[in-house]
């Protein structure tokens, strides 16, 4: 990477864009790429969930790609099963 790319700006978000992706299109730390994750779940995950979730992400990304924790962004995206389609089926929520 050249001396140029690493004095990049982050951009702003533009339209149509969410804004997930203003953050994450060139987000940079002491000239380092800030790692980010990005999680899609069918249904809903509870507060203690994504936490547990976000602690065991962060451990393995500071531990294999040797990156600070305070570098690692992650998003959780929750959507609804009528929005994720496996084999051409739209998925059904779990019984209750």
């Amino acid at each position: 990477m050249g001396q140029a790319d690493r004095r990049r700006v982050p951009q702003v978000r533009k339209p149509g864009r969410s804004p997930q992706d203003a953050v994450l299109l060139d987000v940079y730390q002491g000239g380092n790429i800030m790692p980010y994750v990005n999680i899609r779940v069918a249904g809903t995950l509870s507060k203690e969930q994504k936490a547990e979730i976000s602690a065991g992400v962060t451990e393995v990304i500071t531990r294999v790609a040797n990156k600070p924790a305070n570098s690692v962004l992650i998003f959780i995206d929750e959507l609804p099963h009528e929005n994720i389609a496996s084999a051409g089926q739209l998925l059904q929520p779990p019984a209750k």
